[in-house]
């Protein structure tokens, strides 16, 4: 059996170190020298004015912005904005530069004394970026021009503009964004990994693990791949990093939907058709945006159409229903389910402060906690598909006891049934020859000298210890009761003691037997009383010094349970195991026939035999019969 818990563990430390390095190295320093610029004016670019590359001259196109209210969704018959920022003297610094963490656009022209010094034009619809560009040390306060254009949004938004040392800048930039890319990486990392481990799962399990680790893969490339800083670092690849993302979308909510709906234990038919609808639907999603990214802007509308008009409600819809489904099936008992809900809740609640966090501090707030409730759902996901394998591995070792335990029987039956027609074959013709030798010895031993006669008498009981190893084998060959009766075992129970009490005191024992009424089984009364004297008289040749036997019986769920127990000298698990076969015995002289036939009688009554033993301290036999 396969388990994650050890990497989710690695993976969930390591996110929250790299939450702690995040929040530290994040929080602004009150001796950093770096400026702040919280507010700048925007002017808005006209459609019919793409084509300019001058800023606006008339003060009434620019209207004031502040980093707390930001304004970027573009206006109705805009294609872009001009960004003016007033950069106060930069005397101070020996390499100044200019740091914005988060600027939407498509293509990006930053100029200084009607200069371009930075162009950032991207062919891909990842409008988020990073602008960090040196700037000329100057005495007085100047203005830089941003030029922007876009199709949605345009503009700096939730971020303070930074002015300061470059390579102060450039640092900043990494402790902000590596954290984002460093928690999708590991995450991204587990996920394939265990994906490709998923060939060692068993055949019904596969499936369910495949998406679980699709689900995780997924959320840790999309967590990668949100961040600016890829695209700003390795612009070339911008188009396979958006791929990347896309795809990683398209992937995320049909498998953890599709884990979620397969790990309860009772599915309806109309949900897994809906998973089926569901993935053809994300399938479809697919292909449209490969044909966007292939073909270009006039498959834009059926682009937006497909992943976000449609895709951003369905993907809330589906969230809403798979919480539903995690907390009717927790409220039901199914611990899965508990797990599951636990995931979706915490995921929801981080979300949820990240909100409340945006609108309640002051200055701008970068959205991190719900990271910390996507790995805490993903480790109670790992940790259901961990409490799946480790059911079925359960059930694999009972279904493998099962199976030695039945092979056991199997061998043990052919035993008996070999023995049995052995002994039916031969026990007749030996048995005549000893009576017929039996009968002379007797003869010649009235005529014998009495020196002689104890040896013609021990000549006769050895006879006699022959016949009945005879008649274990007779009685084993065929156990069949000739006359069934209802039997009262209170009543038979007080027989076998009046028959053993006067053994049980010449060994120095003492003997108890306690017997519910009205415990009736159907069955021949003298094989009842051979079966129970054999167990007893293996206790009574066990005893050791103060021995006692305590015989029990009373009804148990339309059985009637039989306890023989005594304080002898025990068995080991070995001996305990080999019970019941042939020639098996603890004692010198034993053959093991007895016990066999009590199994066979016993068998033959429809009931059950069963010994529990533990060496020194005593042994227990436990008979079961149908009550009638």
């Amino acid at each position: 059996m396969l388990s994650f818990r050890q990497p989710v563990i690695l993976v969930l430390i390591g996110c929250i170190v790299l939450g702690i390095v995040s929040f530290v190295f994040t929080t602004p320093n009150a001796r950093s020298p770096e400026i702040s610029i919280p507010e700048w004016n925007v002017a808005w670019i006209k459609t019919s004015e793409s084509a300019s590359r001058t800023p606006p001259a008339d003060g009434g196109s620019w209207h004031s912005v502040a980093a707390k209210h930001p304004r970027i969704a573009l206006p109705e018959g805009t294609a872009g904005a001009w960004v003016q920022i007033v950069v106060p003297p930069t005397t101070g610094f020996k390499h100044p530069g200019l740091y914005i963490e988060r600027l939407y656009g498509l293509d990006i022209t930053v100029y200084e004394d009607a200069q371009a010094i930075y162009r950032s034009s991207r062919d891909y619809d990842f409008e988020r970026n990073i602008v960090l560009v040196p700037l000329t040390v100057k005495p007085a306060a100047s203005s830089v021009y941003i030029r922007i254009e876009s199709k949605e949004r345009a503009g700096i938004s939730n971020a303070a503009v930074h002015i300061g040392e470059f390579d102060r800048l450039s640092a900043l930039n990494v402790r902000n964004e590596l954290p984002n890319v460093l928690l999708g990486a590991a995450i991204a990392f587990l996920g394939f990994t265990m994906l490709v481990s998923t060939g060692f799962f068993v055949r019904n399990q596969t499936k369910t693990a495949i998406a679980l680790n699709l689900f995780i893969l997924s959320t840790g490339t999309l967590i990668a791949t949100y961040s600016s800083m890829p695209y700003f670092y390795f612009h070339e690849y911008g188009r396979q990093l958006l791929f990347l993302f896309d795809t990683s979308m398209y992937v995320m909510f049909p498998s953890l939907f599709y884990f979620v709906v397969h790990s309860f234990e009772e599915t309806y038919v109309w949900l897994k058709k809906s998973v089926k609808w569901l993935c053809a639907y994300y399938g479809a999603s697919f292909l449209v945006m490969v044909a966007y990214k292939a073909i270009g802007g006039s498959l834009y509308f059926y682009y937006k159409l497909f992943t976000f008009w449609i895709l951003a409600p369905l993907i809330l819809v589906q969230l809403l229903f798979t919480l539903f489904l995690a907390i009717r099936n927790a409220l039901w008992g199914n611990r899965n389910s508990i797990l599951v809900s636990a995931g979706m809740i915490g995921l929801a609640l981080s979300g949820a402060a990240d909100l409340i966090l945006l609108n309640v501090l002051h200055g701008p707030y970068v959205l991190v906690l719900w990271k910390f409730g996507t790995v805490f759902l993903i480790v109670c996901l790992v940790m259901t598909l961990n409490r799946r394998i480790a059911a079925d591995y359960a059930r694999l070792l009972s279904y493998s006891k099962e199976l030695e335990l039945y092979n056991y029987q199997l061998q043990k039956t052919e035993r008996m049934q070999i023995i049995s027609e052995l002994a039916a074959s031969i026990a007749h013709e030996i048995r005549n020859p000893l009576q017929v030798t039996r009968g002379f010895l007797q003869l010649l031993s009235g005529k014998a000298s009495k020196e002689n006669k104890n040896l013609y008498s021990m000549a006769i009981s050895e006879l006699d210890r022959a016949a009945a190893i005879i008649t274990d084998y007779l009685t084993f060959a065929k156990p069949e009761q000739e006359t069934l009766v209802v039997m009262d075992v209170k009543e038979e129970l007080g027989k076998i003691e009046t028959i053993l009490r006067p053994m049980v005191v010449l060994h120095g024992g003492v003997l108890h037997v306690k017997a519910s009424d009205r415990l009736t089984i159907m069955g021949n009364p003298s094989k009842l009383k051979q079966a129970l004297i054999n167990i007893m008289k293996n206790s009574i040749e066990s005893f050791q010094e103060n021995g006692k036997i305590e015989v029990e019986a009373y009804g148990e769920n339309s059985v009637v349970v039989i306890r023989i127990s005594d304080n002898g000298q025990g068995m080991d698990e070995e001996q305990l195991a080999k019970l019941g076969e042939p020639y098996f015995s603890t004692k010198t002289k034993g053959t093991g026939l007895g016990l066999m036939v009590t199994y066979r009688i016993i068998e033959v009554m429809q009931g059950t035999l069963e010994f529990r033993s533990v060496k020194g301290k005593g042994t227990e036999a436990i008979v079961r019969f149908p009550l009638i």
